[in-house]
């Protein structure tokens, strides 16, 4: 796992809890000041419910409490693109750095 994105109603709420709870460390990035929380190697970045597709891509319908999991994986793209097809899954969009 690289990282989960987690979109929540509430940024400073979600951020505070995981802090205050788990120990996570706290930190901004990206054009958009996204917020990513740190635990070691693994992170959580809060996605709001309100950001745009430009600001974050995501599902059509993203609502509080979805996640997104985003992998590290040492096949190739295409042998990813194969494997999924052959499952069923429809891919909305990618592969993307």
């Amino acid at each position: 796992l690289d990282h989960l994105v987690l979109t929540c109603k509430d940024v400073e709420i979600t951020a505070a809890w995981y802090q205050r709870v788990l120990g996570m460390d706290r930190e901004e990035f990206g054009p958009h000041k996204r917020t990513t929380l740190r635990f070691g190697g693994q992170k959580i970045n809060l996605r709001p419910a309100e950001a745009t597709q430009a600001e974050w891509w995501s599902a059509t319908e993203a609502a509080p409490a979805t996640q997104d999991l985003c992998f590290i994986v040492t096949a190739t793209a295409d042998q990813v693109i194969a494997h999924l097809h052959g499952c069923g899954v429809a891919i909305a969009e990618g592969p993307v750095k």
